[in-house]
């Protein structure tokens, strides 16, 4: 089975954000301010992937999440989870 997805690095991520955000007129201080906010919640999901895994394990599942500034729209995360 093929998939659609394309797949970035972090930094081809970042660097395809801060163009695409300069591109609609952001400044490269902007761009660089906004597509770290969107990276950092974007790899805030391993945590739910482990909160799946260890309620698959062990059938309950406690984890938290420190240094975490932005988790984006979180509800995508709990609604994966549950």
């Amino acid at each position: 089975m093929s998939s659609d997805r394309v797949h970035l690095s972090v930094e081809e991520a970042r660097a395809l954000g801060e163009r695409a955000l300069r591109g609609i007129g952001y400044s490269d201080e902007e761009a660089r301010i906004i597509a770290d906010h969107v990276i950092d919640a974007a790899l805030c999901g391993h945590a739910a992937n482990a909160a799946i895994a260890k309620a698959a394990a062990h059938g309950i599942s406690v984890i938290g999440v420190s240094d975490s500034w932005m988790s984006g729209r979180s509800a995508y995360f709990v609604e994966m989870i549950a």
